[in-house]
């Protein structure tokens, strides 16, 4: 009997031992526990490596655009510059102050040949320049000169053409005015006659 109850005792003992703490249980949770673990990292370094993809690509994208920016500023400038120089070319200054003489118009070949002397004062085309800006200056003094002197006759007969103008004006107003009044006279004549007719009866008897 004491030895039967030993053994129902040890084996009760070790079935609790079994239900709360197996070796087998423990070592499976284990397991588990560290697959979850490995496959958290795994996700933690894919995630790290798409975002290493994206600032890379970023980066990358934000360096050529600030080359190709910068290429394209660069070409402005010197386009930019070469249009400056063209513009203020001392040979195409002196052609257009040159075709300006020609067409009589002073003033401009004045403005003209100042910026070629401000622009290229050194350039071959400076002396000439200077000499064609004094002729126009001269040219355009003589004009102003001559344009004085004939003013006063030109005025007079501008001003008898505009007061013939203004004369003609007038009297087709006048016959307007006048043609208009027989009208409306007429319109009132047919309205009084009767009564003026009456009138005028009364008068003779």
């Amino acid at each position: 009997m004491e030895g039967g109850r030993n053994e129902s005792s040890t084996i009760t003992l070790w079935d609790g031992k079994a239900e709360h703490g197996s070796p087998e249980r423990t070592g499976s949770l284990g397991t588990e526990k560290e697959g979850k673990m490995i496959q958290n990292e795994k996700t933690r370094m894919a995630v790290n490596r798409i975002l290493s993809f994206v600032v890379g690509g970023l980066l990358v994208y934000v360096v050529l655009t600030m080359t190709v920016v910068s290429g394209i500023k660069k070409q402005n400038e010197q386009l930019a510059k070469q249009l400056d120089t063209s513009q203020y070319e001392a040979g195409r200054l002196l052609a257009d102050a040159k075709a300006q003489f020609e067409q009589r118009d002073f003033a401009k070949v004045m403005v003209t040949v100042t910026d070629l002397l401000d622009k290229r004062p050194g350039s071959p085309q400076a002396a000439e320049a200077k000499g064609l800006y004094e002729e126009a200056k001269l040219a355009m003094a003589t004009d102003n000169a001559n344009w004085e002197a004939a003013m006063g006759g030109i005025r007079d007969k501008w001003a008898q053409e505009m007061t013939a103008q203004l004369r003609a004006q007038s009297e087709k107003t006048r016959l307007e005015m006048e043609k208009g009044l027989d009208d409306t006279l007429n319109k009132e004549w047919e309205k009084m006659k009767e009564q003026v007719r009456v009138e005028w009866t009364k008068q003779q008897s």
